[in-house]
């Protein structure tokens, strides 16, 4: 059961912050962390990593986020694989614990985790490379919509990467991220239009999305405009 001490001085902190009394809440969180209340300790690390109106500390932001990582805090563990990635001393230490933290975050459903997870099993960061955990990780990610997660996994069935290449399914990995304006996607799903590729060929459809993607500032999609006279459907 959580301590009511801990609980009310945690929402005092809360209340605190939301108020912009940075002190009175940094006061609070700590009294909560005294009783090992894992959204203070989350706080605390958030607090001393931004250094909002407080000295900016990222040994301790650290420290928190870990404490509160260890207990399953999502945005903790999210968090504290950011700051192991990005650091650039020990690299292949730090990297190993970003990869860790991020795969945690990542099996309690965090897209952006399962998303960071795809780069580092196609790119050997911090985890021996594996095609299929990539594919798992872009699949989940991509299914909760998130953009980057579905243009790459339309790159992953139209290669082949960690799963047998499919051209329908990497046409409409693409069409979803078309769907959030994704320049890049736009360029793919007309290209999949004027080639046929995963969908039958038509080059009024290719003429649409290849006017969004020029719309948008795709560097080669003018130029694909001309080549096929898509000015004329």
């Amino acid at each position: 059961m959580e301590n009511n001490s801990a609980l009310k001085n945690f929402k005092l902190g809360v209340k605190s912050h939301k108020g912009k009394d940075y002190q009175s809440a940094l006061k609070y969180f700590e009294a909560a962390s005294d009783h090992d209340n894992a959204e203070a300790e989350y706080w605390l690390g958030s607090m001393y990593e931004s250094g909002h109106h407080i000295a900016k500390d990222e040994v301790k932001a650290i420290f928190w986020y870990k404490k509160a990582a260890e207990k399953g805090v999502l945005n903790a563990q999210y968090n504290l694989a950011l700051i192991y990635s990005e650091t650039e001393v020990d690299y292949k230490y730090n990297q190993n614990r970003a990869s860790y933290w991020f795969e945690k975050a990542a099996k309690q459903g965090h897209a952006e985790s399962q998303y960071r997870m795809t780069e580092r099993y196609v790119n050997a960061i911090g985890v021996n490379p594996n095609f299929t955990k990539a594919y798992k990780w872009c699949k989940k990610a991509a299914e909760q919509g998130m953009e980057e997660a579905q243009l790459y996994l339309g790159h992953i069935y139209h290669v082949g990467i960690g799963v047998t290449a499919n051209n329908k399914k990497a046409f409409y990995w693409n069409e979803k991220a078309a769907e959030h304006n994704n320049i890049y996607a736009l360029y793919n799903v007309g290209l999949a239009y004027i080639l046929g590729e995963g969908v039958e060929k038509d080059l009024s459809l290719a003429k649409f999305w290849i006017k969004k993607a020029i719309a948008n500032n795709h560097p080669d999609a003018k130029e694909l405009w001309e080549e096929n006279e898509l000015d004329k459907y």
